[in-house]
């Protein structure tokens, strides 16, 4: 079973578009920041604060479909989504505000059997991401 969710957070990621645009320097820090979590710059966060969803998909499109849904993996990960999705007026593209594959990603990881720290951090960035959900879903007051 879990490995049937995987493939699918993987098959969403390989079926989004992918932008050309920038998409050097977004794999750049992605690669970075999965592999040396405790080095960030002012840079890579700037970087992910303008991607949203984006960084999601550049993530899972990176990382070993063997290790994807490891805890260190997966507390990357949590970073990662929670730095791209810090400020959505931020996000570049519109479509990238819309948090779709990151909760689905977050889904399936909350399924697995980690440590209690990490599962709150799931449930909390699961709840921060809906709640940008529905903020893009309601009509805005002019």
């Amino acid at each position: 079973m879990n490995q049937l969710t995987i493939s699918s957070v993987l098959l969403v990621a390989g079926l989004l578009p992918w932008s050309c645009t920038a998409q050097g320097s977004l794999e750049s820090t992605v690669k970075r920041l999965l592999g040396e979590p405790t080095y960030t710059s002012g840079f890579d966060v700037h970087e992910l604060r303008r991607t949203g969803d984006r960084a999601t998909v550049a993530a899972l499109r990176l990382l070993d479909p063997e290790t994807i849904l490891t805890e260190k993996v997966v507390s990357r990960m949590i970073f990662l989504i929670g730095t791209a999705f810090e400020d959505v007026d931020m996000i570049q593209l519109p479509d990238d505000r819309n948090p779709g594959v990151s909760l689905f990603f977050l889904r399936v990881a909350a399924s697995q059997g980690y440590s209690p720290e990490v599962k709150r951090d799931i449930a909390r960035l699961t709840d921060h991401l809906i709640q940008i959900r529905r903020q893009l879903a309601a009509p805005r007051r002019q």
